[in-house]
């Protein structure tokens, strides 16, 4: 079975489960398919793994001794906010599959494993999304704050039409955010160049800023896909611009 990927040699993934043989053939195959994986045995042990280098997906059993696999996901938000968690199990009724979803797993999986839905789904849920940010880079970090180094963002900054048209020129972005501030200065006809570049492209604007003229507002509105104002949360962030550039969350 070819299950080799490409680009996805910059995904960490931590294999947790308490059978020996499971995890390393877990192992053997991920590691086949491209991903830099580490192994735990047990909750405990998958903390501390954590807690030395953040891993970008757990893959992780549902139920094992000491920390079963839901205890350690609420333990994990505190170490690793933004990594996604996948469950595999065996008891797919029990009563920690609810609690797995209901705690924000991205994905609970009945054993036997599908091995190419796992991986699918590593590779979807843990996919970089190509931000242009239309702004001052201090303002829009202020507003944006730890979105910008987001291991699940692709941040680069343009500060007018001609710095856009050289960016997209390098690559086709998946969303442009705009500050309102900038998306003001440059107006719609400039928003309408750079939309243009990549219609496919989700324009998003960023408000927030409370002094923007009503009827510009309302005009750049017109040509945005969606708005936001400050965000509260990363996971926020990544949701609306996958969302708005028809990926899944």
């Amino acid at each position: 079975m070819a299950l080799s990927r490409s680009g996805v040699s910059d995904v960490r993934v931590l294999v947790v489960d308490d059978d020996p043989s499971m995890v390393a053939t877990l192992k053997d195959i991920l590691d086949t398919t491209g991903f830099m994986v580490e192994v735990a045995h047990s909750g405990q042990e998958a903390l501390g793994k954590a807690r030395e280098r953040l891993p970008d997906c757990i893959l992780m059993d549902v139920r094992m001794p000491g920390l079963d696999g839901v205890e350690t996901f609420r333990e994990l938000k505190g170490i690793a906010p933004q990594c996604k968690v996948i469950f595999m199990t065996a008891f797919a009724s029990s009563d920690l599959v609810n609690q797995a979803h209901s705690e924000g797993a991205v994905e609970v999986f009945p054993k036997p494993l599908d091995l190419e839905r796992v991986i699918h789904l590593i590779e979807v849920s843990t996919a970089k999304v190509s931000v242009l940010v239309i702004g001052d880079a201090a303002s829009s970090e202020e507003v944006l704050g730890e979105c910008v180094s987001a291991s699940q963002l692709d941040v680069r900054y343009a500060h007018c039409v001609d710095d856009a048209v050289l960016l997209f020129g390098q690559q086709p972005w998946q969303a442009v955010v705009v500050d309102m501030v900038y998306g003001a200065r440059i107006g719609a006809d400039g928003l309408r160049v750079i939309r243009d570049l990549n219609p496919h492209a989700a324009m998003i604007l960023l408000s927030g800023f409370e002094d923007t003229d009503p009827a510009v507002r309302k005009d750049l509105e017109s040509i945005a896909t969606s708005y936001f104002s400050r965000p509260s949360t990363l996971d926020d962030v990544l949701n609306r611009v996958r969302k708005a550039s028809g990926l899944r969350p």
